[in-house]
């Protein structure tokens, strides 16, 4: 039968070799010795309050509503690196720019647009039963993008119409 100072001490090591191993410094040397595979580099590209990006998708927005949106560029390309972005609405840029981000670090940029300002407003007119009726488009798609690595996140915001 073993002792419970020897069964806590087994465990304190093996708690704090875990732990070691989730360390910058653990992993490294975990890599070293060949027992976990080297890290694959990425960008990670994301809304930072996906609640004020989600609002718009429930309601119909008026032409003047406006979206004051934030989203934030991750660097884990293991070098430091200049992001070029571009927020779109259908297709067509309306804002771009430029952040340099060290490796590790997390740059966070912002935009705010009126994405339903563009759409033509409905008409009313009598057509005749053989003349078909246009429909009037609902809903924009607003677009963040990187140029590299190329990436994008996007939003489908509601418009009165």
């Amino acid at each position: 039968m073993r002792k419970p100072a020897v069964t806590v001490a087994v465990l304190a090591v093996a708690l704090a070799t875990v732990a070691f191993v989730q360390t910058n410094a653990g992993k490294s040397l975990a890599r070293s010795l060949g027992l976990s595979a080297p890290e694959e580099p990425f960008t990670e590209l994301y809304f930072t309050n996906p609640v004020t990006v989600t609002n718009l998708i429930g309601q119909p927005q008026p032409p003047s509503a406006t979206l004051d949106a934030g989203f934030a560029i991750h660097n884990e390309e293991h070098v430091a690196r200049a992001y070029r972005w571009a927020v779109s609405v259908d297709s067509k840029v309306v804002q771009i720019g430029a952040v340099h981000v060290r490796s590790g670090q997390t740059a966070y940029e912002g935009f705010r647009i009126a994405p339903c300002a563009g759409l033509p407003k409905p008409t009313v007119t009598r057509s005749r039963p053989r003349s078909p009726r246009k429909p009037v488009r609902t809903q924009v798609q607003v677009n963040v993008s990187l140029a590299s690595p190329r990436q994008s996140i996007d939003v489908l915001v509601r418009c009165h119409g």
